[in-house]
């Protein structure tokens, strides 16, 4: 017996072993997969990603684009930290949100009521926010909220305690930090590509946070353009040690979501050549052992949305980081 999946979900009397359509168009794009069930049980396959443009559309590469990632955060050693990296020419005009207060409208709860958002490069403080209608900060109400309706970014109200800014950067890693003043919360870190596809782009993303019980490391990225797009993308616990961190996730499981479909998921990465090359090619860190029980998977996805969660194993906890790395075109 067949089924087919288009995005994590099934597709209704797609019940053949060959999936066909009568033509083709751009809302067949996709990534597709089938399970086959026999007498000795049922095997999933994995996502085939399936790109259609008209045929007189030039191809288009994808590259990533608004990365987010929600998890908790606060202050001191509960400090939200989520990295990226900037490459290629000119310099890349990025916008950066800490989200607390707002999340409300969404249905959150326990959210962080004051977020305060730093940009650093290296050891230096690039440009801080608070309030993101006050300075200081880049940007400024008007210029941020046109940052907002370019990006496609949610208007966030007025007098609200949300922080922004708007900063151009160069070639070169960053990260993004925001704590609370005197409380712990749930918090969204967004970072949106103002041009994209002109030429510098964001090449990873990656947070480190807590995950407990109930409490799951989130990290959002869309990929633009009309052709398929292979991601890294890894859920890193035990090797975290070797960076000489204390009280990491022993466990950790990645689930990659297309919407709220599961597309993908992996346990322990089991010391794969494949993961190991890609993670070299990205320049990754290596894990600490080929059986540590890190998660990673390496994925050729369709144009679009995605949302990767890393979560305890068994409701473990400690801390994890979650990355996000686009591999380079062949």
């Amino acid at each position: 017996a067949y089924q087919w999946f288009k995005d994590g979900l099934p597709l209704a009397g797609a019940t053949q072993a060959r999936l066909g359509f009568s033509s083709a168009s751009s809302e067949h794009s996709g990534n597709y997969a089938v399970a086959v069930t026999g007498s000795h049980g049922s095997v999933v396959s994995g996502p085939a990603p399936v790109a259609v443009r008209p045929a007189a559309e030039p191809a288009a590469p994808g590259h990533l684009v608004n990365l987010s990632v929600r998890t908790a955060a606060g202050s001191g050693g509960e400090t939200l930290i989520v990295g990226f990296y900037v490459t290629g020419q000119p310099d890349k005009t990025v916008l950066i949100r800490a989200i607390g207060p707002s999340l409300a409208q969404f249905g959150v709860t326990g959210v962080l009521v004051d977020p305060r958002l730093q940009l650093w490069s290296d050891a230096s403080v690039l440009t801080e926010n608070d309030d993101w209608e006050l300075p200081p900060g880049d940007g400024g109400a008007a210029t941020l909220s046109h940052a907002f309706l370019l990006t496609g970014a949610f208007p966030l109200e007025t007098g609200s305690r949300d922080a922004a800014l708007v900063r151009t950067v160069g070639v070169g890693s960053y990260t993004a930090q925001v704590s609370g003043a005197d409380a712990t919360g749930a918090a969204l870190v967004e970072l949106y590509d103002t041009t994209p596809g002109a030429g510098a782009r964001l090449a990873n993303l990656s947070a480190r946070g807590a995950v407990g019980s109930g409490d799951f490391l989130i990290a959002g990225f869309s990929l633009s353009g009309n052709v398929p797009k292979t991601v890294l993308i890894r859920g890193i616990g035990p090797s975290l040690e070797s960076l000489g961190l204390t009280g990491v996730l022993a466990n950790p499981h990645l689930t990659v979501f297309r919407d709220s479909a599961e597309l993908a998921a992996n346990d322990d990465w089991g010391g794969a050549a494949a993961l190991t090359l890609a993670s070299a090619q990205v320049g990754a860190f290596a894990p600490s052992s080929a059986s540590s029980r890190d998660a990673m998977l390496l994925l050729s996805l369709a144009p679009g949305s995605y949302t990767a969660q890393v979560s305890g194993v068994d409701a473990t906890a400690g801390v994890a980081l979650v990355e996000v790395y686009e591999m380079p075109s062949p």
